[in-house]
């Protein structure tokens, strides 16, 4: 054995018991989770965003020259992300496996997808019914939902919503934000 070498500290859990504690905590939602265009998705404690805004403004995502944040919404953890792509993949995953961030960061992948194919929109489903409605090049109107897409893992292809044609538009459900007081 080496001299120089420190000898280890002797360290008792009644004396010091913040260091047995196994992992850090997690942190409680509620969630702000949001999904660029090209892919990326992040999932953020929204008791960051509790103090007044700077002169800038607050950060939520870094995003990628050419991308665009598409969609921010509030989750409380166990509800599922559902997203469609331009040329017809659907992924649906549980927002559990989004990491949280603690600040703004360019995220992780949601979705992998070919060079020219672009995430169109996203949903966060809390019900096996409810999910994205999109709608394709030839007219039809599909929900990318639990009960008829499979859930898988974030971050591989999906599964095709369309063989033929892609995805025209993305159908978004009117929010309804109210302050908590009854009339």
């Amino acid at each position: 054995m080496d001299e120089r070498a420190l000898p280890r500290p002797i360290v008792q859990e009644d004396v010091e018991p913040e260091l047995f504690v196994a992992g850090e905590p997690e942190l409680e939602g509620p969630f702000a989770v949001g999904v660029t265009s090209d892919g990326q998705t992040l999932r953020m404690v929204l008791g960051n965003y509790s103090d007044p805004s700077t002169v800038s403004g607050r950060m939520f995502m870094k995003v990628a020259k050419g991308e665009m944040l598409l969609r921010v919404e509030p989750g409380a953890g166990s509800e599922n992300m559902c997203l469609a792509t331009k040329e017809g993949n659907c992924l649906i995953f549980p927002i559990s496996q989004i990491p949280i961030m603690k600040n703004a960061a360019k995220g992780v992948i949601a979705i992998r997808m070919s060079a020219s194919d672009r995430v169109l929109g996203c949903a966060l489903s809390a019900a096996a019914r409810q999910g994205l409605e999109v709608e394709t090049s030839r007219g039809r109107s599909e929900i990318v939902r639990p009960t008829k897409f499979p859930i898988s893992n974030r971050g591989n292809k999906g599964r095709l919503i369309i063989k033929r044609g892609d995805i025209k538009s993305v159908i978004y459900p009117t929010v309804e934000i109210t302050d908590g007081m009854s009339d």
